[in-house]
């Protein structure tokens, strides 16, 4: 009987035992941090939204509030929300205009008294 000739090379990446190995699992791409987003500076105070409104800033701690009032006959308009922001509103119509400015002046007061500064 006749002899086949085995080669003694095996093909490159072919372990020894003459099985090809599996194709090794490619490593997944490494993932990108997400950029780094600097600390907003705070934003200009905002001027009175009305002419002739008084506008009030509290910030202590985490605290960075704004409250604005202003009257136009016997209406009182307040405006208040965080510094940078537009806020909400609310208005308030009362009997006269005498009633109205004594809200006001009550209002003004007890904001100053839980310490906001009025602002120009």
């Amino acid at each position: 009987m006749g002899r086949i000739p085995i080669s003694g090379a095996l093909a490159a990446g072919t372990p020894a035992s003459g099985v090809k190995a599996a194709p090794a699992a490619k490593a997944a791409p490494a993932a990108k941090a997400a950029p780094v987003k600097a600390a907003a500076a705070p934003a200009p105070a905002p001027a009175a939204s009305k002419p002739g409104a008084r506008y009030f800033e509290f910030s202590e701690g985490t605290s960075n509030k704004f409250w604005e009032v202003s009257q136009s006959g016997n209406t009182m308009t307040t405006r208040w929300g965080r510094i940078g922001s537009t806020g909400q509103s609310k208005t308030k119509t009362f009997a006269d205009e005498t009633a109205a400015r004594h809200a006001v002046e009550l209002l003004v007061e007890e904001k100053t008294d839980e310490g906001y500064v009025e602002r120009a």
